[in-house]
Formats: C-alpha cells, sequence, structure tokens
C-alpha cells in the first residue's frame, strides 16, 4: 500500500522513481521510472479507461507555466544548492534483479486492481464509509463530477478530508517555492489521496512533473486534471494553464502539440508553441549528424592545415590490457587514437598472446589504429606487412631499422623498398594488404601517396648525410630539453655503451657480427680501427662519414610528403622533425618487457645474448612476430586516417563512412561500435583535453568495469598545478567527486597517475585511466547529485564566456601551452550529453532563449588568468548583465541548424532562433598572413563596421562586458552594432579561404553596409590578415537544405568572379555547391563517387555533372520540337543520345531511360560528338573546350586518374578554365529563366538556343546534318 493512501499508487509512481524516492518506490512495490503503463497492459486501452497517471516525471521552473501551486517560478535563490563538491563516492549501480522487479510489479498490479475498484466504487455511490472518500464540493471550490454519494456519506468526514488535502496542498506549494520539489510530490499525492476527484492537486502534480523535467508524467496529469474540468468553458484560467503546460511538454519532447495549442487563448503562446513546433520538425528534417559532422568542426581552425608528423614515439610501449579485461568474457576490441608508431599495440599483442596462451580462449580481437597523419598510419603499413613475414631475418632487420634508426645501411633499404611495392601493389588494386587488415577504399588514397613518396625516394630531397647531421642535431637538442623539463638522465640497454658512442658519433645503428660480417665489412673494419670511449664521442672520422654518407640511405618513413608541402610552400629549409635517439628507445623497448615476459636487467641480457642495440630491437619484433603468428588467425586490423575526436563522435552516431564494403572475411558492420579498451595518448592535449576526453571517448567504452580510456598530459605538464586543475580548465567543474558524476566516469585505481594524483609538476604526463561509473545503459543522475538550476545556467554561461573570450596565451612558450580549440559548437553538445543525465529539458530551452537574446544575466566570467583552477571554477562573482551579442550571429545560426539533433524540442520565444531555411554557407578570400605558428587552433573570422572606424588593438578589453572590461558608450556601440564573431568556420590554407555557416539577413546587412572582414588570433589577440570587404569578397555556396544556386539578390548584388578567384575559393570546401535551376527537373541527383578524394576534385566532377544535366535538358526539349523533318529528328535524336552516354561515364547515378547506342565509343570521340551537340544547341560551349580537361574529368570519375588528398597541378588547372564556363552556364540559366516566363517570339524554333549577346555568335545549324557539324 502506498503511504499516501490506496487511490494515490498510481499517481505516485510518475513523481518519485529517479527524484531521491526510488528506494521507497521499490519497497512499496512501484516499479522504477521509466517503464510505459502499454508494455505492461499490452495496449492503448489503459489510457481510455483508467484514470490513472502513466509514464515518468521531471521539471522546473519555466516562463509562467509552472508555478506554485499550480504556476509559479521558484525564486533563483530559494533553488537547491549545488551539489557538485558531495563527497559521495558510491556506485551508482542500483539496477533491479529480474526476481526482485517481478515482485514490484506483482504488487503493483495488485494495488492498482484495488485502486480501479474503489474509483469506480465512488462513482457509482456505493463506496462505503470511508476517510479519503470525495464531498460535494471539492478543494478547488467547484462541484466534483459524477458525485452519486448519499448525504449520509458526504458531510462532515468529506470536510475533513477536503480541510486535509488543502493543507496538504498548501505545504507542498511552500516547498515547491523553495524547489523542493521531491517533498512537494509527497505533498500532492497526499492531497490527491484525500480528494481524488479534485483537480487542483493533479494540476499541482503536472506543474511539480514539469519542473523535474518528467514531461511525460506531465502531461498524464494535465490531461486527468482537464478531464475533470471538461464540464468548465476552455477559456477557464485553470484549463488555460493546463493548456499551455500540457502544450509545452509535447513541444519539449518532440509531440505534435497542434490540437492542444489551438485550445490556448493567449496568441503570445500560442505562436511560441506552433512556431517552436514547426521549426523543430523543419531542423530535424534537415539535420543530421552526418551532416553536420561535414559541415561543422569542433574546433576553431588552424590557418596551417596540415599538422605535423611525429615519427617516433616518445612513452614506453605500455600493453593496453590488463587482468581485468582479460578476465572479462566474450570478443575484446581496442581503439588506439593517434597511434603514432604503434609501440603501445605492438606491446599489447605480445602480452595478449601470452595472456591467450595461458587462458586457451577462442575469442576475436579487433584493433582500430587511427592517426591523423596518412604518414603515421603508411609507416604502421610497413611495419604490419614486415611483421607478416614471420621467420625472414631480413624483415626483422627492417623492422630495427624502420623503427629505430634515422638512416639504414643499403640491404636493409632495399628490403624497405620491396615492402613498399609490394603494398602500393596490393592497395592499387584493392586487394587486401594481409587477410587480417582491413582498408576500407576511401583510406587507401592518402596511404597510397605517403608510400609512393617514399617509393620515390622522397624525390631526392634528402640525402643520407642531411638526414645523418640533422638526425644528430635533433637528438642532442631532445636530450637537453628533457633534462631542462623532466630532470631525467640517459639510458643505455646493458652491454650497449660502445653502440651508444657510435650513435653520437655518426648518427648510425651499428650492425654486428655475422650481419656486419655479411654487408657492412669495410665500415666495420674502419671503426674498429677508431677508439671509442664511453666517456664521451670521439671527433668523427672523415672517412666514416664519407663512407656511410655514400653508402647508407636515409629512413625515408620519417618524412611525411604532406607537411613537406607545406615547408616547401614557406621556404623552410629545415629537416623533417624525427627527434629521437635509438639508445635510449632500445633501453624503453627492453624495458617494457617487464610487464611481458621478464625483467629487463643484464642477467636476461645475457641469457638473450644481446650486446648490441639492433638486438635490442630484433628481440622485441621477433616477440610481435611469434605473437602475431599465434593470433592472426582471430585478428582483424582496422587501418583508419582520420581526426581523433570526429573519428570517436562518427562511431557513436553510426555515419562513419570509411568503414566500406566488406573485404574477404571482414564486414564492417559487423566491427565494434564500443571498445573494451580507448587509449588516446596525449592527443587531448591539443584537442579539448579532459572535456573532449569525456564528451567523445566515454560513450564508445563498454558499459562494464574491466573497460577503460586513458590518456596523459606531454604538451603541457608545467602548466598545471596538479590533477584536479588539470580537469577544472577543461571541463569546468570542481572536483573529481563532480567530473565522475557528471560525465558517467570512475577514476580507474590501477591509473599510474594515482601515484602522484594532487601533485604539482610532471606527474602529469603519467596515465590516468577512467573506467564507466555504472555497468549497463547509461543512467540519468538521481536528484540529488544534479546541479542546481542556478548552477547548470552559470556552468553554461561559463563555457560560453570562456569560448568566446579566451584568456590570452604566450605564443611561443612550449610548455605553457594550454591550447583552446574548441568552438561554439561544443556548448550543443554540452547541453545535449547534460540533458541525457536527467537535467530538464526547458532549462535548456530558457538558458539558450537568454545568450540567444544577446545578454545574459549570471554569476560567471570569462577566464582570467590562463589556467582555470578549481578555485577559479568554484568563484560566484555578482550576478551581471554581460553582452554576448558579438556572437550572437553564430549563436544563432548554430542553433539553427542544431535544434533538429538536441534530444528534446527546443521552445524559444518566436525570432530567436532563425528559420533553418535561412541559413546559407558563404566564402570569404582572404590576403596571405605572414605570422608565424599558424598551426595553433586559435583563429578566428572578425567582420568589422568600418563606420566605426578601425578595429580597436585592445579588442578583447572591448569586448569583456564586465568589471574588469571596457563598459563605455563606445564598447557597448562597438558591441550592439559593430562586430559579429565567428569561432565556427572551414579553412583552407591553399587558398587562404573561410567558409562559415550564418542567416542570410545577417549576410545581407552587412553587404549594405561597410563592413571588412578579418582573421584574428585569439592567443595573443591579433589581427593575422588585412580586412577584406564584405560587400565585394563575400560569396554565397548554398543554403543548409541544399538549394546551392545564390539567391536573386545574391546574384545582382554580386560581382562575376574573375576564374582564378573562383578557383581558389572552391577548395578545401565542402562538395556541396550544386546549382540548381527551376528549368531543369532532373529526378536523379548526381553523385561524387567516394574515391574522390579532395574538394578541388569533388568540384570539378560536380560541375562538370551539373552542366551536363543543363545539356540533357536543352536536348531533351529540342528533339521535341512540333513539325521537325524527319531527317533532322533523327540528328537530334541522335544527340540527345550521345549527351546521356557522356552524362552516364561521368555520374554513377545516372541511368539512361533507354540504350543509348554510343556505349562502345571511345571517350574521345564521345567528346567530340558533345561538342558538335554544344554548338548545334547553344551556338557556344557550356563545357570547356579543353579536351585535356574533359577526359581528366571523365578519367577521375572512372578511377584510371588516381584522385588524392593534396589535388593534382592537373585539377588545380583544369579547375581555373572550368569556372570561365560556370559563368557562361549562369548566363545562359538566366537567359533561359527569361525565355520561360515570356512567350515565343514568332519564327523561333529552337528555344533553347541562346542569343549571341548572352553566349556567342548563333549559328543557324537546325538544317545540318551531322557529317556537317563544326567543332571548336
Amino acid at each position: 500500500m502506498s503511504p499516501f493512501g490506496d487511490s494515490a499508487l498510481g499517481d505516485f509512481m510518475y513523481g518519485m522513481g529517479a527524484n531521491g524516492f526510488g528506494s521507497m518506490l521499490r519497497n512499496n512495490g512501484v516499479p522504477p521510472m521509466g517503464f510505459d503503463p502499454r508494455d505492461f497492459f499490452g495496449s492503448d486501452d489503459y489510457y481510455e479507461n483508467s484514470t490513472d497517471d502513466d509514464e515518468f516525471p521531471n521539471e522546473q521552473g519555466s516562463s509562467g507555466d509552472g508555478g506554485s501551486s499550480e504556476d509559479n517560478r521558484p525564486p533563483a535563490n530559494e533553488v537547491p544548492a549545488d551539489n557538485d563538491d558531495s563527497d559521495d563516492d558510491s556506485d551508482d549501480d542500483s539496477s533491479s534483479e529480474d526476481s526482485e522487479e517481478e515482485e514490484y510489479w506483482a504488487m503493483y498490479r495488485a494495488e492498482e486492481q484495488k485502486m480501479k475498484l474503489r474509483k469506480q466504487q465512488a462513482k457509482e455511490g456505493t463506496r462505503k464509509h470511508s476517510s479519503i472518500g470525495p464531498s460535494d464540493t471539492s478543494a478547488s471550490g467547484s462541484a466534483p463530477k459524477d458525485t452519486k454519494q448519499t448525504e449520509s456519506a458526504s458531510t462532515p468526514i468529506a470536510s475533513t478530508a477536503e480541510e486535509k488535502s488543502t493543507q496538504a496542498r498548501n505545504r507542498g506549494n511552500d516547498l515547491y517555492r523553495k524547489g523542493l520539489f521531491d517533498d512537494a510530490t509527497k505533498a500532492y499525492f497526499e492531497a490527491l489521496s484525500l480528494t481524488p476527484n479534485d483537480p487542483a492537486p493533479l494540476s499541482n502534480l503536472s506543474a511539480v512533473q514539469f519542473e523535474l523535467g518528467n514531461y511525460s508524467g506531465s502531461e498524464v496529469y494535465a490531461e486527468k486534471a482537464l478531464k475533470l474540468l471538461e464540464d468548465e468553458e476552455d477559456t477557464n484560467v485553470k484549463k488555460q494553464k493546463l493548456f499551455v503546460r500540457l502544450a509545452k511538454a509535447k513541444v519539449l519532447t518532440s509531440k505534435d502539440a497542434a490540437l492542444v495549442a489551438t485550445k490556448v487563448e493567449s496568441s503570445v503562446e500560442k505562436d511560441k508553441i506552433l512556431k517552436s513546433m514547426a521549426m523543430n520538425i523543419a531542423s530535424k528534417k534537415s539535420s543530421s549528424w552526418s551532416k553536420i559532422l561535414d559541415e561543422l568542426s569542433i574546433y576553431r581552425p588552424s590557418l596551417e592545415a596540415e599538422g605535423e608528423y611525429y615519427a617516433v614515439g616518445h612513452d614506453p610501449p605500455n600493453p593496453e590490457l590488463d587482468s581485468k579485461m582479460i578476465s572479462s568474457k566474450g570478443d575484446l576490441s581496442w581503439m588506439f587514437a593517434g597511434i603514432g608508431d604503434a609501440r603501445n599495440f605492438f606491446a599489447t599483442l605480445i602480452h595478449l598472446d601470452k595472456a591467450e596462451h595461458d587462458k586457451k580462449t577462442k575469442r576475436k580481437f579487433h584493433f582500430s589504429l587511427l592517426d591523423l597523419k596518412a604518414a603515421a598510419m603508411a609507416k604502421v603499413l610497413v611495419l604490419l606487412h614486415l611483421l607478416n613475414q614471420i621467420g625472414d631475418r631480413g624483415a626483422l632487420t627492417c623492422l630495427a631499422y624502420v623503427f629505430g634508426s634515422i638512416i639504414m645501411p643499403a640491404f636493409a633499404y632495399d628490403k624497405l623498398q620491396q615492402t613498399v611495392t609490394a603494398l602500393v601493389d596490393k592497395l592499387q588494386a584493392g586487394s587486401p594488404v594481409a587477410d587480417w587488415i582491413y582498408i576500407s577504399e576511401a583510406q587507401r588514397a592518402p596511404l597510397l601517396r605517403q608510400l609512393r613518396s617514399w617509393q620515390q625516394h622522397l624525390d631526392g630531397k634528402y640525402d643520407t648525410a642531411t638526414f645523418r647531421q640533422h638526425g644528430l642535431l635533433q637528438a642532442s637538442q631532445g636530450k637537453m630539453g628533457r633534462y631542462s623539463t623532466h630532470g631525467a638522465e640517459d639510458h643505455v640497454p646493458p652491454f650497449c655503451e660502445r653502440d651508444d658512442v657510435i650513435f653520437w658519433t655518426y648518427g648510425i645503428v651499428m650492425p654486428q657480427g655475422e650481419l656486419a660480417a655479411k654487408h657492412e665489412k669495410q665500415l666495420l673494419r674502419l671503426i674498429e680501427g677508431q677508439k671509442l670511449s664511453p666517456r664521451g664521442p670521439p671527433l668523427p672520422d672523415r672517412k666514416i662519414t664519407d663512407y656511410i654518407d655514400r653508402n647508407w640511405k636515409p629512413n625515408v618513413t620519417l618524412v611525411d610528403i604532406d607537411w613537406e608541402a607545406k615547408r616547401q610552400k614557406r621556404d623552410s629549409k629545415d629537416p623533417p622533425d624525427f627527434t629521437f635517439n635509438p639508445p635510449e628507445l632500445a633501453f624503453v623497448m627492453f624495458a617494457c618487457q617487464e610487464f611481458l615476459l621478464f625483467c629487463p636487467d643484464e642477467q636476461h641480457a645475457r641469457i638473450f645474448g644481446l650486446s648490441n642495440l639492433l638486438e635490442y630491437f630484433e628481440l622485441f619484433f621477433r616477440s610481435t612476430m611469434l605473437a602475431l603468428k599465434e593470433l592472426r588467425s582471430r585478428l582483424c586490423v582496422e587501418i583508419v586516417v582520420g581526426e581523433m575526436n570526429d573519428c570517436l563522435e562518427r562511431i557513436h552516431h553510426d555515419t562513419w563512412s570509411t568503414r566500406g564494403q566488406k573485404q574477404g572475411k571482414f564486414d564492417p558492420q559487423q566491427f565494434p561500435k564500443l571498445y573494451n579498451r580507448v587509449h588516446m595518448s596525449n592527443i587531448p592535449d591539443y584537442v579539448g583535453g579532459a572535456l573532449s576526453t569525456f564528451l567523445f571517448g566515454v560513450p564508445l567504452l563498454q558499459r562494464e568495469k574491466s573497460s577503460a580510456l586513458n590518456s596523459c598530459v606531454l604538451l603541457n605538464t608545467p602548466a598545471f598545478n596538479n590533477h584536479e586543475d588539470y580537469l577544472a580548465e577543461y571541463t569546468l567543474l570542481t572536483g573529481l567527486n563532480s567530473v565522475e558524476r557528471h560525465f558517467g566516469v570512475e577514476l580507474r585505481k590501477d591509473s599510474s597517475s594515482l601515484n602522484g594524483w594532487g601533485r604539482p609538476g610532471v606527474v602529469l604526463h603519467d596515465y590516468t585511466m577512467w573506467t564507466v561509473r555504472s555497468q549497463g545503459p547509461p543512467k540519468k543522475l538521481p536528484a540529488n547529485e544534479r546541479m542546481s538550476r542556478a548552477a547548470v545556467e552559470k556552468y553554461l554561461q561559463a563555457h560560453l564566456l570562456k569560448i568566446c573570450l579566451p584568456y590570452p596565451r604566450p605564443k611561443l612558450s612550449a610548455h605553457q601551452a594550454v591550447r583552446a580549440p574548441l568552438n561554439l559548437t561544443v556548448l550543443f553538445r554540452l547541453i545535449s550529453h547534460l540533458q541525457s543525465l536527467g537535467y530538464p529539458a526547458h532549462w535548456f530551452s530558457d538558458i539558450l532563449g537568454q545568450m540567444l537574446q544577446g545578454t545574459v544575466l549570471t554569476t560567471a566570467r570569462a577566464p582570467r588568468q590562463l589556467v582555470t583552477t578549481v578555485g577559479a571554477a568554484k568563484k560566484v562573482y555578482s550576478s551581471m548583465n554581460i553582452s554576448v551579442k558579438p556572437w550572437l550571429a553564430e549563436l544563432t545560426t548554430l542553433s539553427s541548424i542544431w535544434r533538429g539533433l538536441l534530444p528534446f524540442g527546443l521552445l524559444c520565444e518566436d525570432g530567436l532562433v532563425p528559420d533553418i531555411g535561412r541559413v546559407s554557407k558563404y566564402s570569404l578570400k582572404f590576403p596571405m598572413s605572414s605570422d608565424d605558428m599558424l598551426n595553433r587552433p586559435h583563429f578566428t573570422v572578425i567582420f568589422w563596421n568600418t563606420s566605426l572606424g578601425a578595429v580597436p588593438t585592445s579588442l578583447r578589453w572591448r569586448l569583456l562586458d564586465d568589471e574588469e572590461g571596457d563598459r563605455s558608450r563606445k564598447a557597448i556601440k562597438i558591441r550592439e552594432e559593430g562586430i559579429h564573431i565567428l569561432t565556427t568556420f572551414q579553412w583552407s590554407s591553399d587558398t587562404t579561404t573561410a567558409a562559415f555557416w550564418l542567416q542570410s539577413d545577417v549576410v545581407k546587412a552587412m553587404q549594405k553596409g561597410d563592413w571588412k572582414a578579418y582573421i584574428w588570433r585569439l592567443d595573443t589577440w591579433q589581427p593575422v590578415t588585412s580586412g577584406v570587404s564584405v560587400r565585394d569578397h563575400i560569396r554565397t555556396l548554398g543554403n543548409w537544405n541544399g538549394e546551392n544556386i545564390p539567391d536573386k539578390n545574391d546574384e545582382e548584388e554580386l560581382p562575376i568572379r574573375s576564374a582564378s578567384k573562383a578557383s581558389t575559393e572552391t577548395a578545401n570546401m565542402s562538395s556541396s555547391t550544386q546549382e540548381t535551376t527551376p528549368l531543369v527537373q532532373d529526378k536523379q541527383t548526381p553523385s561524387i563517387p567516394a574515391h574522390i578524394s579532395n574538394d578541388v576534385d569533388r568540384k570539378l566532377v560536380r560541375e562538370f555533372q551539373i552542366t551536363l544535366i543543363r545539356l540533357v535538358a536543352a536536348a531533351d526539349e529540342d528533339v521535341k520540337e512540333p513539325g521537325l523533318p524527319g531527317s533532322v529528328k533523327k540528328v537530334r535524336q541522335a544527340y540527345v543520345r550521345a549527351i546521356a552516354e557522356y552524362r552516364k561515364r561521368t555520374d554513377p547515378s545516372f541511368t539512361p531511360a533507354k540504350p543509348t547506342k554510343f556505349e562502345d565509343s571511345p571517350l574521345g570521340e564521345l567528346i567530340n560528338e558533345v561538342r558538335q551537340v554544344e554548338c548545334m544547341l547553344l551556338g557556344a560551349p557550356l563545357l570547356p573546350a579543353d579536351l585535356k580537361c574533359q577526359m581528366h574529368v571523365a578519367s577521375l570519375v572512372a578511377g584510371t586518374v588516381s584522385s588524392t588528398e593534396v589535388p593534382s597541378k592537373e585539377s588545380l588547372s583544369f579547375l581555373e578554365k572550368f569556372d570561365q564556363h560556370i559563368e557562361t552556364r549562369k548566363r545562359y540559366d538566366a537567359w533561359k529563366e527569361k525565355q520561360w516566363k515570356e512567350p515565343k517570339e514568332p519564327g523561333q524554333v529552337n528555344s533553347d538556343r541562346a542569343p549571341s549577346k548572352m553566349l556567342g555568335s548563333i549559328r543557324e545549324l537546325d538544317s545540318l546534318t551531322t557529317s556537317q557539324l563544326p567543332g571548336y
């Protein structure tokens, strides 16, 4: 029985499950939150026949609908305090056992039946005298419905029940005003149990459930209350409040609220509800995770888009495997993000082999190896291919040199080249590299580009002497840097002191014994003749250096051809960065065996016969080879080139296109989407720190305690006082317990970082390991573990200010380089994450709505120090209105785009969020920047109203709208009307072009004024480019709904682009540049083949396809001209077929309705036919006149010419030629539209032939035969 009476039990279950009363509910037989009565009763009859409630609770103060007894929002100062700093470490793993749950259900059924029976008796007037019986008048003062009790059954006791009910409701209202919603819910249920036919307690419960975020429960109670009020007019105040709340609850849960909204009297509320609902639906239709991730980066871009290549790792090769993981059941999976030189993967294989040998299981293993750099993955592929040659001594030695040396002897280099050639052949042919390696088609092009550059010996750019000399210099500098940062000392493996001296003298790893005698007799003789002392390297012998420089070869896998292209563009004369020293690397590889097979000491070195550096490397890879031999039949190694957070998020949302078609025994659809281990190395240092780790990495962990995610801090360890300050800087949460609660994680007790947790300094370089907080599906936070509404508001506002106004940071200080790369899209990711924890959705609608008005009332401030410490994150400032209008254009645009992907319906005031159809993509070309350190992700686009003068040099101070900022009238005017700032945009370093999404009315307003655009860097808060006129240079690329022709006003206002500008503006932009016209109704959308790997080639192919659509339409219309002679019609039918065949060969999505009869025509002949058709139809070419250009595009589509990540010179040059024809096509479209609207003039036969002033001279060709058609 319910503590509040039998008749309240059904209602009671809706209000308590997730709000601090879970145990009381279970103890009273109430099923847990989240159940749907339809699951129990098996149909919707329950809703029709029962007056009891269904669904679950959750909500908090919205604008005017949730108040004291009914709808008053609780005052902010009475909201419960933030629980962030609670010391509760308990594990929230309270899922019920099956038997327990069955017992609860049984008890619930019994109580449900009792309650139904009693209510039925009350309706029939046969219920016996009871202390909770109904009265003639309800607590609300209106007569109860269908009450047929006798006088004796309805007088003094009923009055007592009503009084008690009123008292309970008043108590509940007081608790509600204080924000104590759980206690208020108890009181309202007590009132309901006393007066079950009174609508007031139901309305109260609807309000409190709305506040708790349980909109389904709020709906149920509102509908029950409305049923009791059905005899009242719809204009009744109580019904109006219920209608508004019910409609809002439906909008917030993305349900249809139209019917309820029509009953709302207030036009303001009605419009808000209906427009919010319509815009939510429109946004959901037009937005998808795939599109969001393609178009909106997570980061501010760096102006030097190509990241640096770090060919050699620096951390010990630790196995990502432990006893918990080994003892878990089922197959195992790993994600190595930032794989580098794969040392941790190799160590894991060795350890896994040992563990599996002991356990003798048959489970399977999946490894996803991921790196941003194609060069890193190509090098890993070389190592894997060599490892697969088990028993081949040459492969083993080559492995050692590729992994552990700057240069290598000729015999090892020959083996490397054989390996590279074999890989190139297999990748080109689309063949599997090995039956345990998966590489999708989309991943092959960037890998091939790197391998071919190594195959071509780096085009002779680097000789052995350059590699050797600079390798030694960089190794020395690295050693000194380590001393200054970590105070570390040199480590040399046992018995390798002589090899250590040889390396520091000549920069080589010297082969010894049989290997030297067989391949390097002369070098061995020369070195043995020199006295080498362990006390320090001697001066190098010229004979030895000459011999090495003539006969040894560079380790070409240390060079990234893409990075080299960037360096060459900057006229950099320095060699690549491959800072490492082989003696220390050999020691590290030997020391890792402690985790695996033996203790790394002199005794074991003697046992294994190790006496030189090469043998230490060979020992490690021999162990890896043996492990691979045992495991490869159960192994899948997935090779991926990509950015870590982008790939992790795509896997989470099942939009990872790199997982292509089946290959051999591997079906990518069966690849894991959750992993037992996610290894991030120190990649978070560069991409958002702990916040990125938790938002993108944790969702991919298996929901079991044996899973783990680990990362370390290497880039900037001295910047943080301790681990908790590190967490506070990125998450803005204050304390480990708060982080664990809000990101569903738990710090693993076996984290190596725990040895120094809380201590300052370099201990952060140890790995921190996180696991899931609870097993099974993610759970909502109990109410007592959530932040208050005021705390959530401050938290999101603090993130907003931190992203918009990052604290200045040193540009050059390597060890204080705390990066701030995340842009405003992270705000929407945080909102989605917090709502999934159970925070009420209407909080976020209100918080976001306040931001979208351009001013936030907040107790947060923009950062006032480089690192936000725990103390700084905790600080609560005085409440102040702070302007965020400079970022409002971007915020409103992102809100429009993201609202369709939020896990709730957005409910905002009309006009705050633009219609998605008004959001368009634009591009701006900027001058080349002469600044340095352009690889930092700290850049932003600033639009400045030049009518206010020049951009102030102290811009951050002008933008700060707080006690430390500029609050003068001039600054207010700048913030109000003088500046727009974008954090989210795409950047092409090749063309110095920015592309971004904005609402079109903002752009049009800037075009009508004197606005200029600049690129600024926010680490130093300085401009890096001069200003560009928005009116003259902005280009429209299309809108979010896929309509990619600029609107008519844009065309009139914008000058026609020159061919050179058009070609540069398109590089690195999205491929969504398709132009459409109402005149061309084509049922098939052109598609870009998956193997097209860069945006220049995509642009070429796309424009080619669009132009052919014009020709197909023109030819199809022309052949239908009435009254044509038979001979002419035959000719025209031939050219319709010719164009259709040409389109088929350049657009995989197009299939002609009939055979074209040109299927066997060579490409050159077909192009010539189409040329003739253009002359006949139009009198001027729409396609480029250059035969090579057309052949190139057709070959790109067919795949006979490879499309690589970096556009070829041919593509770039042809793009310029093609752009001339894009302008011709636009003029043709404009003329065609005019012809469409105006009737034909007398005597005009061919409606498609454009006038000479538009396309050139018109030739009257209709009467010519095919043989008479002129060429170009």
